[in-house]
């Protein structure tokens, strides 16, 4: 593996750590105010899901 594609996955990983971090956040928020209760289970779904969703609009962003 090359240094740059190590980089690229290392990159990729982190921001969708990041996105989960922010539903869970989100989520911590909204059960404060009653919103909604979402578990860690599903917090990792939700924030998982996002993560892919944000990739795919980079994607179409860049024109790949």
């Amino acid at each position: 593996m090359s240094d740059t594609q190590l980089k690229k996955r290392i990159k990729s990983f982190l921001w969708r750590i990041g996105v989960i971090a922010a539903v869970g956040g989100l989520s911590a928020i909204a059960e404060n105010l009653g919103v909604f209760n979402l578990s860690p289970e599903w917090i990792v779904v939700v924030g998982g899901a996002l993560g892919e969703v944000t990739k795919w609009l980079n994607n179409i962003i860049q024109g790949k």
